[in-house]
């Protein structure tokens, strides 16, 4: 979640969650994206949820190139 926003795959986010891992790609990312992103997940033995800061530098990567973030359980 981005603020009380939902993040859904588009063209900008690609969502992937697995049995124990969590990744969110960011497209093209850039200053805008900048900001806590909190990850929630819930299971057969309860929810639990973690806030990650996400800083976009200023120099823009590679075309082609994505960030990425990895959450494991």
């Amino acid at each position: 979640m981005r603020g009380d926003n939902e993040i859904k795959n588009s063209d900008k986010y690609k969502v992937e969650v697995g049995e124990r891992h969590a990744i969110l790609t960011i497209r093209n990312s850039d200053r805008t994206d900048d900001g806590p992103y909190r990850l929630e997940l819930d299971n057969d033995l309860g929810t639990d949820s973690a806030v990650i800061k996400i800083a976009v530098n200023g120099r823009q990567p590679p075309r082609g190139r994505f960030l990425h973030f990895l959450r494991a359980h």
